[in-house]
């Protein structure tokens, strides 16, 4: 299951990377920033480079695979196995038993499996999401199950490339015409509420369980 590990909170500058092209080849110099000013740095290694990149979010130091760390705008965040972003409100091209329409979407969150395919939906009145956002299954687009889960079809996008997965769902043949309109409307009078975005994402199944 997953587990989110946070709520967004205001950030504080405190480092930089510069990075610096030449013929010769690359250099990406690391610094730190007091008082806003960037301080003078040094070469960044690959062992400095390496601890960099390591999850913060460990337990007994071994990193916890499913302990989602939130980033944003559009990725809000990540583990070892699943990939979570937001794809805003707005009309869209799409396909309604075969023939070409546009539609009014609210804001999507997506969830997707790092290497099996499989796909999460959700949709969100708020414009951003956050880990507190509430969430509702939407109803259109391929069979979306009680938890979030869609049927894929013959959808081939697999690993965690948003763009792919997003041509894939919104290429696909819309069949249902619920709301399939380019007017907005109110999803919390018309999607059936999950919860909190926490919530839903912690319904996500295992790499396990996935396979089973």
């Amino acid at each position: 299951m997953l587990e989110l590990s946070h709520t967004p909170r205001p950030k504080i500058l405190t480092r930089a990377l510069l990075i610096y092209e030449s013929p010769d080849g690359d250099l990406i110099t690391d610094h730190p920033i007091k008082g806003g000013v960037i301080q003078p740095g040094k070469p960044l290694n690959l062992r400095s480079l390496k601890a960099l990149l390591d999850s913060p979010d460990k337990k007994d130091g071994k990193v916890a695979s499913n302990v989602i760390s939130w980033r944003f705008p559009r990725i809000i965040g990540e583990t070892q196995d699943w990939h979570l972003w937001w794809s805003p409100a707005g009309v869209r091209s799409i396909f309604i038993a075969d023939k070409p329409a546009k539609a009014w979407f609210p804001t999507l969150i997506f969830a997707s499996h790092r290497s099996l395919r499989s796909l999460f939906c959700w949709a969100t009145p708020n414009a951003e999401p956050t880990p507190q956002c509430d969430v509702y299954l939407p109803v259109f687009s391929h069979h979306i199950f009680a938890n979030g889960a869609v049927c894929l079809g013959s959808t081939q996008a697999t690993g965690n490339d948003p763009d792919q997965w997003e041509s894939g769902f919104f290429g696909s043949n819309f069949m249902d015409n619920i709301n399939l309109s380019p007017t907005p409307y109110d999803i919390t009078t018309t999607f059936k509420k999950i919860g909190p975005l926490e919530y839903a994402a912690s319904s996500i199944p295992t790499r396990r369980q996935l396979a089973d």
